[in-house]
C-alpha cells in the first residue's frame, strides 16, 4: 500500500443507532510504504437531514404535581421548530383517568415558534375532578394537522396522611407508648375519617392492631389521632408502626410507616449444675 490509510473519503464514518447517529472520526492517517503520518487538527462536519417532525415538544410538566379537587391544572412545555419557517400552532390539553377514559379537554394558544428556534408555553385546564391519578396529553395543531404531542401526569388529592409520630426513646415492658397520626383535609368542607394503626414486631409479625378511631377533620385543617399501647414482654428489637386513614366514602390514604425500639426483657437464665461422684 503506497497511499495513506484510511483514505480521505473514509476519515468520517457513521451508522444509525436507534434514534441517533454514531460518528467515528479518524484524524490520523498513515502511509506504511513511506512511514509518513498525517494528523488532522481540526475537522468540520456538516450534516443535512430530514426531521421526522416539524415541531419537537419537550420538558412537559405540570406546575404542581399534586392539586386539590377544583384547582386549575397548569402545564408548561418547550416547543422547538426544526423547519425554516415560522410555525403558529394551537394546543389541546386532554385529561385521562387511570383507565384511559377522557375526562375533559381545553384548547389554548395560538403560539408562534420562530424558525430553527424555541418557545416556552403554558397551557391549562379548569374544572373539577374526583381524586385520583390523571394523564395529561398535550397536542399541538396547525389547523387540523397534528404537529407534535407529549404527555405528563398529575395527582388530584382531597387530603393526605401527613405525619406519623412514634416514640423516640427505647420502650421497656409496662411502658405506655403514644403514637400520633395526622391527617390533613385539603377540601373546603369537613370530612369524616377513620384512622387505623398496626404495630409490627422485629420479625415482621403483627404485635398489635389498635382500635380504630373515627372523627371529623375540619375544612382545610389538620386533625391528629392519638393512639396508646402498653408494652408487653418481648424479645425486643426495632418495631414498626403503620398508619392508614380512610374517608367515609371509601377513599384511602397511606400507609405511612415509622420505626421505634423496644428493649428486650427475655434475659438468659443460668441453672446451677450439681456434680455427684
Amino acid at each position: 500500500m503506497s497511499t495513506f490509510y484510511p483514505a480521505d473519503a473514509d476519515r468520517l464514518r457513521w451508522q444509525p443507532q436507534e434514534n441517533r447517529l454514531l460518528f467515528t472520526l479518524f484524524p490520523i492517517q498513515h502511509n506504511p510504504t513511506t512511514n509518513a503520518t498525517r494528523f488532522c487538527s481540526q475537522m468540520v462536519i456538516k450534516m443535512v437531514y430530514d426531521a421526522p417532525v416539524a415541531l419537537a415538544v419537550s420538558n412537559v410538566a405540570p406546575l404542581a404535581e399534586t392539586v386539590i379537587p377544583g384547582a386549575p391544572i397548569r402545564v408548561t412545555a418547550l416547543l422547538e421548530n426544526v423547519t425554516d419557517d415560522l410555525l403558529t400552532v394551537t394546543s389541546t390539553l386532554t385529561l385521562l383517568d387511570a383507565e384511559g377514559h377522557e375526562m375533559g379537554w381545553q384548547d389554548g394558544g395560538p403560539f408562534s415558534v420562530p424558525s430553527d428556534g424555541q418557545q416556552a408555553i403554558e397551557v391549562g385546564w379548569d374544572g373539577t375532578l374526583p381524586e385520583g391519578a390523571y394523564s395529561l396529553r398535550l397536542s399541538l395543531w396547525q389547523g387540523d394537522v397534528l404537529m407534535g404531542a407529549a404527555t405528563t401526569r398529575v395527582d388530584v388529592v382531597g387530603g393526605a396522611l401527613t405525619a406519623l409520630e412514634v416514640p423516640t426513646a427505647t420502650l421497656v415492658m409496662s411502658d405506655t407508648a403514644t403514637f400520633r397520626v395526622t391527617f390533613t383535609n385539603y377540601l373546603a368542607e369537613p370530612v369524616t375519617v377513620t384512622a387505623h394503626l398496626l404495630l409490627y414486631d422485629a420479625e415482621g409479625g403483627v404485635t398489635a392492631d389498635l382500635p380504630s378511631q373515627t372523627d371529623v377533620a375540619a375544612a382545610g385543617d389538620a386533625h391528629v389521632f392519638e393512639f396508646t399501647w402498653e408494652v408487653s414482654a418481648s424479645a425486643g428489637g426495632v418495631y414498626a408502626a403503620q398508619a392508614r386513614v380512610t374517608r367515609e366514602d371509601g377513599t384511602a390514604y397511606g400507609p405511612l410507616t415509622g420505626e421505634f425500639t423496644v428493649g428486650s426483657v427475655l434475659n438468659d437464665v443460668f441453672l446451677p449444675i450439681v456434680l455427684r461422684p
